[in-house]
């Protein structure tokens, strides 16, 4: 076992007690990359989705925020209202809550999600295909003016798809375009939920003719380069490939979206 993963056990070991305690908590629940196994060390965050019964819960919210500050890990959390999550369960206010479901992780309190119902296929293919686009349209060069390295005299495909963090150039944008994308195809073609990086890009695998390509994108980016820019000069040109690649398919997402606004006459782009 990790060191990272005795803090991981340590720390839930005392969070489960502290929300054990904590006035009108009801369920915690692990979403993301640690609730697969798949986390990335120093990079991944600790997803944590907690809920309470009723709205008043903003003392119970600087208490858990003070504990969670003691610990060196990436910690964020997302906080419910249980009556809000039960009214509203086709909105997408509540994603964290259909992959809290999806991928079924529960960490204490009463599991009440088991009564709880993912939205109607028609408005998860809605509510993704508007994150996605929202996502792609916000896609904005990163200013590396301050970065010393020369290997960072790249082309704009590249900037597009990169962010800083802790100020190093970071590679995780292209894996969050990379595996939302996936998950709109996989939810426009064949009504599968996703619920995390992941499991949208394992189902696009194993379904589309480049599924292999977006696979390879996503676990260089993550796993092989954990997340950041590669110095080498023959990585680098791969990079580059992978991030024209994503540009090619964010204009084929568009198409598509177009196509299916057309369809459902619903929404537009304007």
């Amino acid at each position: 076992m990790s060191k990272k993963d005795e803090k991981v056990e340590q720390f839930f070991s005392d969070f489960k007690k502290m929300l054990e305690n904590t006035d009108n908590f009801v369920a915690c629940y692990l979403i993301g990359s640690y609730a697969y196994g798949t986390y990335v060390d120093k990079v991944s965050d600790l997803d944590i989705t907690i809920i309470f019964d009723g709205d008043n819960f903003e003392k119970q919210k600087r208490n858990i925020e003070k504990m969670t500050n003691k610990y060196d890990l990436e910690i964020h959390v997302c906080y419910f209202s249980k009556q809000y999550i039960f009214k509203n369960q086709n909105s997408d206010d509540i994603r964290n809550i259909w992959n809290c479901k999806i991928t079924n992780y529960f960490i204490c309190g009463e599991d009440i999600l088991q009564k709880f119902e993912l939205p109607n296929v028609k408005d998860y293919i809605k509510n993704t295909l508007m994150n996605t686009l929202n996502e792609i349209k916000e896609l904005k060069e990163t200013n590396l003016t301050n970065y010393q390295d020369k290997y960072l005299e790249i082309k704009n495909d590249i900037k597009l798809y990169i962010t800083l963090r802790d100020g190093k150039p970071c590679t995780k944008q292209a894996v969050v375009v990379c595996t939302m994308m996936a998950a709109t195809f996989i939810a426009k073609d064949f009504s599968i939920y996703s619920a995390s990086k992941d499991h949208a890009i394992n189902n696009y695998k194993d379904r589309y003719d480049d599924g292999m390509y977006m696979f390879e994108i996503f676990d260089a980016c993550k796993y092989k380069w954990k997340y950041q820019v590669p110095k080498a000069e023959e990585d680098l040109k791969i990079f580059e490939e992978y991030c024209k690649y994503l540009t090619y398919k964010k204009n084929q997402l568009l198409e598509k979206f177009n196509e299916y606004i057309g369809e459902e006459n619903e929404f537009s782009l304007l």
